[in-house]
């Protein structure tokens, strides 16, 4: 888990795992000793998953920055909320001790957050009971995607380990490392990425080519995010949507999605890959093709 962690969101993580009276996973990102929040993965008997939103003991001021949050970063929260509910997931959650909406930020307290309370229990299918991989794998999937919800509050930013940093950013402490968390600040590429990736998966949406498929653990996780309409496009204050606005492409396919300027949009690439595999087919059968030109589209007998 921790390897997929660091690899979807280029930072360190602290992974413990134990038993308790269920095995349980807990999930941190590496940061100021006890300032920082975790994701606990409880596994209740094969039978449901059982995911915690964990302040660390002097959390306070992460806690109260997330409370300040604007509406770019809430909108990215409730999209992750969102997507934990359509998988299935039962979302609730409490600020300050209230019960709100979790996906409506509407419905979030003004006042300074002191206190979050967020759980999401999960039924497991019941084909995956017994099974340790299946079930340690959707453990590792709802991880994933609560931490991803909670980052979305936070700034995940590379600085550079050395005397010159500002000291007043919460830095790392593993030596080597160069991130720190900014609780002010927001990183949007690296969640908006996630949230894309957890929604649509890892195969290209224009080719269907599958990194993992071809290359095996090498390839795992691997792909480009594209954004459909270009950020240079968008208007001052647009928020993504990551549903809407990224879709998961090969490289080959980004490559030629920006050939021309705008982009072209992903279904006229998906056209123009079917158009020639047509013409391909086409020439290998000679005489015996059957398809007719028309409109310059398909590949006819005669070309």
């Amino acid at each position: 888990m921790k390897e997929t962690l660091e690899k979807i969101f280029d930072i360190p993580f602290l992974v413990e795992n134990g038993v308790d009276s269920y095995p349980w996973v807990r999930i941190t990102p590496k940061g100021e000793k006890g300032q920082m929040f975790s994701i606990k993965v409880v596994n209740r008997a094969d039978v449901r998953l059982v995911i915690d939103f964990e302040p660390q003991t002097f959390s306070a001021a992460l806690v109260s920055s997330m409370g300040r949050s604007d509406g770019e970063k809430r909108a990215v929260f409730c999209d992750s909320v969102r997507l934990q509910m359509a998988r299935g997931g039962d979302v609730s959650m409490k600020i300050n001790g209230i019960p709100v909406v979790p996906y409506d930020s509407s419905t979030w307290p003004s006042a300074e957050w002191k206190r979050i309370e967020f759980q999401t229990i999960v039924i497991l299918p019941a084909d995956i009971a017994g099974e340790a991989r299946q079930v340690k794998e959707k453990m590792r999937e709802w991880g994933c995607l609560a931490m991803g919800t909670f980052l979305s509050l936070v700034r995940i930013d590379s600085v550079e380990r050395n005397p010159l940093v500002d000291p007043s950013l919460p830095m790392l402490q593993t030596e080597g490392d160069r991130f720190s968390v900014v609780v002010n600040k927001y990183e949007r590429s690296t969640v908006n990425r996630f949230l894309c990736i957890a929604r649509y998966g890892v195969a290209c949406s224009v080719c269907g080519f599958d990194f993992k498929k071809k290359y095996g653990a090498m390839g795992d996780g691997f792909i480009h995010v594209h954004h459909v309409i270009p950020i240079s496009k968008l208007g001052p204050g647009y928020v993504i949507d990551p549903e809407k606005d990224l879709i998961p492409v090969c490289p080959n396919c980004h490559a030629m999605l920006h050939r021309k300027d705008p982009p072209y949009m992903p279904e006229e690439l998906r056209q123009i890959i079917n158009r020639e595999r047509q013409a391909y087919d086409c020439l290998a059968l000679g005489s015996g093709c059957s398809m007719v030109a028309e409109n310059d589209e398909g590949c006819g007998e005669d070309k």
